[in-house]
């Protein structure tokens, strides 16, 4: 290594340059041109759309289910209570006779 009042070898220099170019190559290989990143961010978007149509779909899907669970939920109750409703009427026809 050369002293503060030498100059450099060439072989200190080959070595910069090389780091150098070294450096530079990795910090292109990072860049992304306009244009990718452009295609990019718009098939995002568009994933990002599909994706909340699908949520949209599946949260109305729940709901129709919960509301038609719900509604199998009071026939059921409704059939039970008239079957109860009739076992009581016809004992009670059977014991006021």
């Amino acid at each position: 290594m050369a002293g503060i009042d030498e100059p450099p070898t060439l072989s200190e220099i080959s070595r910069t340059i090389s780091d150098f170019r070294a450096e530079v190559r990795g910090q292109f290989g990072q860049l992304v041109r306009a244009d990718v990143y452009g295609a990019e961010r718009s098939a995002l978007l568009q994933r990002l759309d599909t994706l909340e149509r699908d949520l949209q779909r599946v949260e109305a899907d729940r709901s129709r289910e919960a509301d038609t669970a719900a509604a199998t939920r009071r026939m059921m109750m409704a059939a039970v209570i008239g079957a109860a409703a009739s076992l009581v009427a016809t004992l009670m026809a059977i014991l006021l006779r």
